[in-house]
């Protein structure tokens, strides 16, 4: 049985942000618009393994989530312009390790009825997709800026 390669599912002749925390790394490697190469062939069984990871295209609104759970890549891929009409809140947290003043995600909501409350439409969470950095610096220079 030949093992799928995350290059299968995230293509790598694109332009990332975001970061690939690797096993054997004390901190993550982080990318600002630039490609993906050799980190997105890695396999299922491959070592060192991305530990987790969060990816966005800015150019095609394609944000990657990328855990290893039990021996097994877990990469869910989110379309943005498929929110586009969604109501969404956006969340800054401080990263651990990253260097960038705050890493961004969309918290996207979605309406459902609930009986609690006489079956009103309630907001209820949805999506979780990481959108970027704020003040991305390497080397001492501020280099990306959302």
């Amino acid at each position: 049985m030949n093992a799928q390669k995350l290059s299968d599912i995230i293509p790598n002749d694109r332009n990332y942000t975001g970061y690939l925390w690797m096993s054997d790394e004390q901190t993550p490697k982080t990318y600002c618009n630039q490609p993906i190469d050799k980190e997105l062939e890695r396999t299922d069984n491959q070592n060192p393994f991305i530990i987790e990871g969060q990816l966005y295209c800015e150019e095609k609104q394609l944000s990657y989530n990328i855990k290893y759970v039990d021996g097994k890549y877990m990469v869910t891929a989110y379309n943005l312009e498929t929110f586009k009409n969604e109501i969404f809140d956006e969340k800054e947290y401080i990263p651990n390790r990253i260097p960038a003043s705050h890493i961004i995600f969309k918290q996207y909501w979605k309406q459902k009825a609930d009986e609690l409350c006489e079956n009103m439409e309630v907001l209820i969470p949805g999506a979780f997709v990481f959108v970027g950095f704020e003040n991305y610096v390497k080397e001492g220079e501020t280099i990306w800026q959302q």
